[in-house]
């Protein structure tokens, strides 16, 4: 955020492959999204296994 120069946590997205990350970022106020899962948990706003279903997502989320 601070390279984005973004105070806002909820203008802002996560994007990892570990939970713990995710869960962090969701904690913080972020939109998190787990890469490597198929189904939604409570780690994550939401997850994706396929980079082609990241735009939906996003948009989705707007």
């Amino acid at each position: 955020m601070k390279l984005a120069d973004e105070t806002d946590p909820s203008r802002c997205v996560m994007i990892d492959d570990l939970p713990r990350t995710t869960r962090a970022a969701k904690s913080a106020g972020m939109f998190s999204i787990l890469f490597g899962e198929t189904a939604a948990n409570a780690d994550a706003n939401a997850s994706f296994s396929n980079w082609n279903e990241l735009m939906n997502i996003l948009e989705s989320a707007a």
